[in-house]
Order: C-alpha cells, then structure tokens, then sequence
C-alpha cells in the first residue's frame, strides 16, 4: 500500500516508538507547555525521520489519509478542538491501550460507531469490552531488542519496571511490590520510580542494556494490559515472574519460560528459587525470549497494522461485526526476511528441573556484597557496574547463555494456547490438559514443601529482614 500520512497523539511514548515503524508518515500535534497528548516527539526515543510535530493550530490546513485517537480525550474532546469537519469524517482507528477501568465486564466503550476499527492491544481487552456497534480488531504488541543485547542474569536481584508505580497503587501492584522488595532483592525502574526507592526513569535504549543482567523480571500488576517492558525483557530473555491475571496468564508457561500465580508466597517462592539456580533461570529466559520472537514480533506486529490501515482507508463503513484476530501463532508466507539488527532466534530448550526447587533460609537479603545496585542510591551506581573494564557484561556478540541440550522445536515446546481456538472441542481439552497438568504438578510441589516446614516449624525462606 502507498505511504498513508496519519494524524495520532502522543498518549504511549514505547507503543508509538514501535508503530511508527510502520511505512507511513506520522503527524504529532504539539501545544505550548506539552500537555496531555500533545507532546510530540519527545526526549528519550529514537524517533525515525517518517514521525512529525505540528502546531495544534495548524492541523487544520493539512491533508492527512487517516486519524489514531488513542485515549478518550483524543476522541471526545481533541478532535472537536483541531480537527475541521471534513477531517472529521476521514477514515478512523481508536487504538484502545487498556482493558475497562470502571467495571470489569459491563463496560461499554467510549467509541460506539460502525465507521470506526477498535483497535484492542490484547485478546483479554477484546474480550472484557462491550464494543457494541462497532467493529474491533486486535493487534498484539511488537517489539525490537538490538542483537547485541542477550540475557547475562549475573546479578541475583529481579528487576520491576512500572511507570508511577506509588501514584497508580493497588492496581499496578504497588502494595505487592513493597511486600515482596522486604523478602526478595527487587529494583524498581520507571517514572517516579524514586519515590520508592528505585533507580529512576532511563532513556529507552539504556533501560534495555539494564534488563539484561537481572535474574528474572516481576510484573506485580493486578489489573492493567500486558506491559511493553514484559514483551521486552522476554525478548532479552528474562524470566518472567507475575500474578496470573489479565493477558499474562496466555504469555507465561509456567516453569517454562517464568512462573505466573495468583498467590504471591507461590511467587516468591520461585523467585528465590531462580535466585539459587541461575541455570535454571538461564533456560527458562531461553524459552521466554523464543516465545517472544515469535509472538511479539516487530514484522507481525507491522504487518497486522498494514491489514487495519488498508482496511478503513479503502472501505468508507464497516458491518457491526467483530473481526478477531487470526492466532498469534500463524505462519504468514509473506513475512519479510530478518532484516540486519533484529533480533534472531536464540537457540535452547525450555526443558527444567523442578526437583531443585527447594526453601530454605534466604541468604540474598544478608549478602549485601553481592549486590552492586544498592536501593534509592543513584543510577550511576548501575553505570560503574556495567563499565568495569575488563569484566564488562555487555561484550558485542557473546551471550551468557550456555548452549542447552535435548533441543527440539523450542516453538512447539513453548506454544500459545490460544492457538488452538480455532480447533475442535476435543482437541481444545486435549490442548487444556497438557498446559493445565504441569501447573497442578508445580502446584502440588510448592504445596508439599510448605507443609512439611510448617510440620517442622521452620520458618519460610524470604521472611521479613
């Protein structure tokens, strides 16, 4: 399709860094002070050249092919402010970033016309709106790690990553957060992150060479959509540890490729276990980051916003029916051959040894010296440790995972799924049974150990330092 030039607001700085990666020209509107949605190209991302500001006000007496709103404001108030009534009636998308905030089923969406796509970020979104009249279609994220960034794992901390963290509380995990931080080393990334006592915010290339040397990654958020920073540190090639709710639970194989659960003394658990087996937590990153590859894809996630584009400006109404998404686990023919500086396959098998998952007392609050990164000291402390001369971690082509033994096909090992919805009811039990029996089999274990200590009145590992 020829370059389309788009109208979009700033609403999500990382999701649009990946969108304009699409073959199109982006036009920004920007004000005076960069208030809310218009704050354009902002620092802390490398904006490619087919991205633009503009003057609110001149937005008017341009000719554009497409309108994005991507928050309630932008389509209910915004466009009655600097668009003109025949840029009104131009093609339209409302890109939809979260599931529904004031009731979790019964919400009905803001945007209620046949003349518009939703666009939802996740099936879980998709699923939890009431779209009404208008046509959905969702679009997973897609996401680029630059090559020479693969997962070292050497320091025995985990790593959250979570913008306004205090401000945004219980339902990003914040209470979590502080709970777990008392019995397991965690550093906090992210806006307002010293507030907490984290590390502060990072431009967005820096915050991915960070990622690779922490253990595992935590995601402590309740109810929200699936984070970037997870699709990120995935293809990094953490683990990952969070609670099974949302689109998580369809993202994370447990002990496979990280551990979901709703209980966090499950989650701590495992998170001290990855502490005192770094192989381990090297295969499990292994699997993660082949998942992610494939799942999270930048040429899918292009592709797919290609589809949508070409859908509304080609066809000026849309049928008030949903249009799903085809299966995160497609093969396309048509995707373009890797490209030089993205990211490739790694190599491994996701196989582990739960047998090793033990409690005992957690020595890796009490050993302060293994720990460079020191809570609510400055970021530079992080610098000094990742430019140490002759142990620098970040040497160019060499990765800290070992090769793994007994590799299959990692992505039939590590499958979505949701990708068999498509596939008889028999079939969808057998496929049920397969992801639900290891889950029981880890849940048994887990349960077993605690009730043998509390038998023996021994404390559990990670208690209050």
């Amino acid at each position: 399709m020829p370059p389309l030039r788009i109208l979009t607001w700033h609403v999500h700085g990382s999701y649009l860094y990946y969108l304009v990666q699409c073959p199109h020209q982006f036009f920004l509107p920007i004000k005076p002070g960069y208030p809310e949605g218009y704050g354009g190209r902002l620092a802390g991302l490398a904006w490619p050249d087919n991205v633009h500001n503009i003057a609110a006000e001149q937005v008017k007496d341009q000719v554009f092919d497409c309108i994005l709103f991507q928050s309630q404001k932008n389509y209910q108030v915004d466009q009655y402010e600097i668009l003109s009534p025949s840029q009104q009636q131009l093609p339209r998308i409302y890109l939809e970033h979260d599931p529904p905030r004031q009731h979790p089923t019964d919400s009905r969406h803001p945007v209620d016309d046949p003349n518009v796509l939703l666009v939802h970020v996740t099936p879980f979104n998709q699923l939890m709106w009431d779209s009404g009249q208008t046509p959905t279609r969702v679009i997973e994220h897609g996401v680029i790690i630059p090559d020479r960034l693969h997962y070292r794992g050497e320091l025995e901390r985990g790593v959250v990553v979570v913008n306004g963290l205090r401000s945004r509380g219980r339902r990003l995990g914040a209470d979590l957060f502080a709970q777990i931080q008392s019995q397991v080393p965690l550093d906090l990334i992210g806006m307002d992150s010293e507030q907490m006592g984290g590390l502060g915010n990072f431009p967005h290339d820096r915050l991915l060479e960070i990622l690779c040397h922490y253990r595992f990654f935590f995601n402590p958020i309740r109810y929200t959509s699936l984070g970037l920073a997870v699709c990120e540190a995935m293809q990094v090639g953490l683990p990952i540890v969070g609670l099974a709710t949302t689109e998580l639970t369809t993202v994370v194989e447990n002990g496979v490729s990280g551990y979901v659960d709703t209980n966090p003394a499950a989650l701590l658990e495992v998170m001290n276990f990855l502490l005192d087996e770094p192989d381990e937590a090297h295969r499990w990153g292994a699997a993660a980051r082949t998942y992610a590859l494939e799942r999270f894809s930048i040429h899918r996630f292009i592709r797919d916003w290609q589809q949508a584009l070409a859908l509304v400006t080609s066809t000026p109404t849309y049928p008030g029916t949903s249009t799903t998404h085809p299966g995160t686990s497609t093969t396309h023919p048509e995707t373009p051959t890797e490209q030089a500086g993205t990211p490739t396959v790694h190599p491994g098998t996701p196989t582990i040894h739960l047998e090793k998952l033990s409690i005992s007392q957690n020595k890796h609050l009490s050993e302060p010296e293994k720990h460079p990164i020191e809570l609510g000291k400055h970021p530079t402390q992080l610098d000094r440790h990742l430019t140490e001369g002759d142990t620098h971690p970040m040497q160019t082509g060499t990765s800290a995972t070992p090769p793994l033994k007994g590799a299959g096909d990692p992505l039939k090992q590590v499958s979505n799924p949701l990708a068999s919805v498509s596939h008889s009811p028999e079939q969808v039990g057998d496929r049920q049974s397969q992801v639900t029996e290891p889950l029981k089999q880890v849940g048994a274990l887990l349960s077993g150990v605690s009730h043998s200590l509390k038998q023996a009145g021994e404390p559990l590992r990670g208690g209050q330092s």
